[in-house]
């Protein structure tokens, strides 16, 4: 087998903005992640409480986070002229405390993948973007949104951090888990 590394030069796009109808929103949203088990008891990258990751199938406000974010992603892609059917595949909530932390990850194979801020109490960690040399502050009902393949962490040490995470992946695939 031959293997050739080539230097690329170019900018990562990543997407941020303010959540639609947030302040309706918050709440529920932080309800349903308290309401929740801890269904993942850290066997995934997220070392803290977890939910469900297809909340976005019965929750009406994860219905509706997820149906935002998917829309954010589709009004980019019209600006790329591009007009790949999209599909949110994952949509998680998370409670992260003082032990909580995200180990360095990717999402790949989602085309897209993103964070939504929902409550930060006192000291809240940024997501942290090691290969652009970049970290994200949290700011409560804000959004970012990255390349699936982009690595990313979340250091131990945030207060109370409540976020909502998703995955989305290009054609109509109703199941991205393996």
């Amino acid at each position: 087998m031959l293997s050739t590394s080539l230097e690329v030069n170019t900018k990562i796009k990543i997407i941020s903005g303010k959540i639609k109808n947030f302040a309706r929103m918050q709440q529920s949203i932080v309800d349903s992640i308290d309401k929740s088990p801890d269904v993942q008891h850290n066997k995934t990258n997220l070392k803290t409480k977890m939910t469900d990751w297809r909340m976005h199938k019965f929750d009406a406000t994860f219905i509706e986070l997820a149906d935002f974010f998917k829309s954010e992603i589709e009004s980019y892609q019209k600006t790329k002229k591009s007009h790949t059917e999209l599909t949110v595949t994952d949509c998680w909530g998370a409670h992260y405390t003082s032990s909580g932390k995200a180990v360095e990850h990717a999402h790949y194979p989602a085309l897209w993948s993103g964070v939504a801020y929902v409550k930060l109490l006192g000291k809240c960690q940024p997501t942290v973007f090691p290969e652009c040399n970049y970290s994200h502050s949290a700011e409560e009902g804000s959004y970012i949104m990255f390349p699936g393949w982009l690595r990313h962490y979340v250091d131990a040490g945030s207060d109370n951090r409540y976020i909502v995470a998703f995955n989305i992946r290009a054609l109509n695939i109703s199941d991205g888990r393996h």
